[in-house]
């Protein structure tokens, strides 16, 4: 089976790890993956997808909000609605309710209807992905599948005692993901939280905004954080706080990559956030308001079981998620 995988974007600035992993772990289930990592991923299909017997897309409905985005989104169009023409099979990762990014809103929902008329499968990483589905796009739903977000085992070995930090919160700051709100908010009524923030960010305002809050006992560091260092900031601290938006977000990556460190997670209640809270080998709490999160602090740490930690990520590998993929891409007629 050949399968072309959008977007492979050429190593740099906006390397993709989630798209690496997935194409990686295609490979290793015995499906061939063709086309090389691009400048223009979307550009490149027409070029080098036309090997391809399956397309997989995930993200395309964030392509309006992009430099040319009206041009790209026909493209788009085309492309999809070409390969369906030519009795190719067509995929569709529904990562979150809608792009992140507020810019050409419309189009981004005509696109993520037409990705709905168009695929031979609908993947989400999230349960309540599937309901929003059924409430949209209900004439698909037959088409839909739910498989968990899959991850890797990063787990030391090394015991957990002492935390330096109360709070970790981690990865590239952007708008939706509402660090600067939290951040405020810390400042005002957690003041006695050991909190660290660390992260790249191209928005000057909005790292203003959440570094005026940095004090003694909020850290703030604006670089990249690698995973090996990532692994010993985890061990550091008691929770990685994941303040994300809730209206845009079903599955994420941060969740994932936090919880193969054995990091105990806090998020918002939806999405994968809550189909997690209730799983007993990990711990992932959830909240309404941030007020929640200083009750959880306030609570005693829940043990640690390394042995339990690993018996999920294991049962979550990229390795079981690509041979459920790729079977279910067999399946299709």
């Amino acid at each position: 089976m050949k399968i072309y995988v959008y977007p492979r974007q050429r190593q740099g600035k906006y390397d993709n790890g989630y798209i690496n992993d997935f194409c990686a772990s295609l490979e290793e289930a015995g499906a061939e993956v063709v086309g090389a990592p691009a400048r223009n991923p979307l550009l490149s299909v027409f070029r080098q997808g036309r090997r391809a017997d399956c397309y997989v897309f995930h993200w395309i409905e964030n392509v309006p909000g992009y430099k040319y985005g009206l041009l790209q989104s026909v493209a788009a169009w085309v492309l999809v609605w070409g390969a369906r023409v030519r009795g190719r099979k067509v995929v569709w990762f529904m990562h979150n309710r809608r792009p992140h990014s507020g810019r050409r809103r419309v189009l981004c929902g005509a696109l993520m209807r037409m990705m709905a008329a168009a695929s031979d499968l609908i993947v989400t990483h999230s349960r309540e992905g599937i309901g929003v589905i059924a409430e949209r796009y209900p004439h698909r739903l037959h088409k839909a599948v739910f498989l968990d977000h899959p991850t890797k085992n990063r787990l030391s070995g090394e015991s957990k005692g002492e935390r330096r930090y109360d709070i970790l919160i981690w990865g590239t700051i952007s708008p939706y993901k509402n660090v600067d709100r939290f951040v405020s908010y810390a400042a005002r009524k957690m003041a006695r939280r050991r909190i660290l923030v660390i992260g790249g960010c191209g928005d000057e305002a909005l790292f203003d905004r959440v570094n005026a809050c940095a004090s003694d006992n909020i850290r703030v560091e604006r670089r990249p954080v690698s995973f090996e260092e990532l692994g010993g900031l985890v061990s550091d601290s008691r929770y990685v706080v994941v303040p994300y938006a809730s209206d845009t977000l079903l599955s994420s990556g941060t969740l994932m990559d936090s919880l193969s460190f054995g990091a105990r997670v806090i998020g918002p209640d939806t999405g994968s956030f809550a189909d997690y809270l209730p799983e007993k080998r990990i711990t992932v709490k959830t909240y309404d308001t941030y007020a929640d999160i200083e009750r959880i602090l306030s609570l005693p740490d829940p043990e640690y079981d390394p042995a339990a930690y690993s018996d999920f990520l294991e049962e979550k590998s990229w390795s079981s998620f690509a041979k459920r993929f790729v079977s279910l891409v067999g399946k299709i007629r």
